[in-house]
C-alpha cells in the first residue's frame, strides 16, 4: 500500500511546489509592469556597466559601474520596501574593479534570500559556493536566486562580442540600458521576462538576486530549456575556470516556468522548438532575423512564415 501511494504523495507535492513557483513568477512579473507604470521604463537589468567602453557604457567612472540588479530595483513593488531601502545607494551594489568588502548596510542585502526569488523544487544552496570559480571572495556571503532575468538570444555561442551580449542584447534585461515598452514589438503577452534556474550556488550557474550579471542572473535562449550547467555538449563559454551555458532550467519535470511581460506565468516545455523560444525571448523578432540574414529585412512571406 505504501509503494502504491508514495509515487502519487510525490507527484502532489511536487505539483504544490510548482504552483508556489508560478506564483512566485506571477508576482515578480507583476512588481515588474508597476516599475514601468510607474517609471515609464523596465528596470535595467545591471543598473551600471562593469569594465566595458560600449556604446552607453563609455566613459563611465568606475563608481558608477555598479551591478545592482533588477530584482533589487523592483523590490518596492513586491512589498519589501524595507529591504530596498536598506540598500546604500551611494556605494552601490558589486561595483566594477573589484573594490574591498561593501559596506555593512549592503552586506546586509546580499545575505537576504526573500521567498519570492526561490521555487521550493530548487535544490540550490542558500549562497553561493565560493569554492566553484570564485568570483566574488570580496563580498562574503551572497545569497542565491531560482529566477533569472531574460537577456535575449546573444549568447554564448560568440555571436557577437561581449558588449553586445551585455547592452545590445535582443531580450528586455541588459547593461545600464533601460528598455521602453514601445520597444517590444512582438507585445509583451509574447515576450518572456523571467525564468527558472538550477545549481544557483555553482561556478556553473551561480545567480544571486541581488547581482546583475551575464550568464547568472540574466540567462539566454542559446541552449535549449533543461541544458544542465556545465554540459560539455552545451554551447557554452569558459570563465574562471568553468564552463557557463546561461541555459533555463528547472527541477521540474520536463520544462520550466517563464513569466510574460504581461504577469502571466507558463511551463515551457523542454521540448520547445529552438527557434519559436528564442523568437519568444526577444522584444522584437525582426531584429535577430535581420543578424541571421545579413540585415535583409524580412518581405511578406518571412512574416507569414
Amino acid at each position: 500500500l505504501i509503494a502504491l501511494l508514495l509515487p502519487a504523495i510525490q507527484a502532489a507535492r511536487e505539483a504544490a511546489r510548482r504552483s508556489q513557483c508560478t506564483n512566485n513568477l506571477k508576482q515578480i512579473g507583476l512588481a515588474i509592469a508597476s516599475y514601468e507604470t510607474t517609471m515609464k521604463h523596465y528596470p535595467p537589468g545591471r543598473k551600471g556597466c562593469d569594465n566595458i567602453s560600449t556604446g552607453p557604457c563609455n566613459g563611465d567612472p568606475p563608481q558608477v559601474r555598479c551591478g545592482t540588479s533588477a530584482f533589487v530595483l523592483i523590490l518596492p513593488y513586491l512589498e519589501l520596501n524595507s529591504l530596498y531601502k536598506n540598500v546604500d545607494q551611494k556605494t552601490g551594489l558589486f561595483c566594477a574593479g573589484y573594490p574591498p568588502p561593501m559596506t555593512p548596510q549592503n552586506q546586509f542585502v546580499v545575505r537576504q534570500r526573500p521567498p519570492v526569488f526561490v521555487c521550493p523544487s530548487d535544490t540550490a544552496r542558500p549562497f553561493y559556493d565560493n569554492s566553484g570559480g570564485a568570483m566574488l571572495t570580496n563580498w562574503g556571503d551572497v545569497a542565491t536566486s531560482s529566477y533569472a532575468m531574460v537577456a535575449g538570444t546573444k549568447g554564448p555561442d560568440g555571436y557577437g562580442v561581449s558588449g553586445d551580449m551585455k547592452v545590445y542584447n535582443t531580450g528586455i534585461f541588459v547593461y545600464k540600458r533601460k528598455i521602453l515598452r514601445r520597444e517590444i514589438v512582438d507585445g509583451v503577452s509574447l515576450t518572456i521576462f523571467v525564468g527558472e534556474v538550477i545549481d544557483g550556488h555553482t561556478g556553473e550557474s551561480f545567480c544571486a538576486w541581488t547581482y546583475g550579471n551575464r550568464y547568472h542572473s540574466f540567462r539566454y535562449t542559446t541552449n535549449p530549456i533543461n541544458t544542465r550547467p556545465g554540459d560539455p555538449s552545451s554551447i557554452y563559454t569558459v570563465s574562471n575556470g568553468v564552463k557557463m551555458n546561461g541555459a533555463f532550467g528547472s527541477r521540474h519535470r520536463g520544462g520550466c516556468n517563464f513569466v510574460f511581460g504581461d504577469g502571466h506565468a507558463v511551463f515551457l516545455s523542454e521540448n520547445i522548438d529552438l527557434e519559436v523560444y528564442q523568437a519568444v525571448s526577444t522584444r522584437d523578432w525582426r531584429i535577430r532575423y535581420r543578424e541571421e540574414n545579413n540585415y535583409r529585412e524580412p518581405t511578406n512571406i518571412d512574416l507569414d512564415l
